[in-house]
């Protein structure tokens, strides 16, 4: 199924730039340490990845059962 013929698009260029919204996102709530990125495998690690960083905090992957 092509997602743009049903009339969705994908909001982000990649998973990247999408951790980068949410991070921006979070940064703005004045979160209070310590803080802790859960990860999931397949495609939540690079989001994860540019939280943690945005946040200078740990990014733990985690393996769904």
């Amino acid at each position: 199924m092509n997602p743009t013929a049903c009339g969705l698009r994908k909001p982000f260029a990649n998973r990247t730039q999408a951790g980068q919204a949410l991070a921006d996102e979070l940064l703005g709530m004045n979160l209070t340490p310590p803080l802790v990125v859960l990860a999931l495998p397949r495609g939540g690690v690079p989001v994860a990845a540019e939280i943690a960083r945005a946040l200078d905090t740990v990014q733990t992957p985690r393996q769904p059962r």
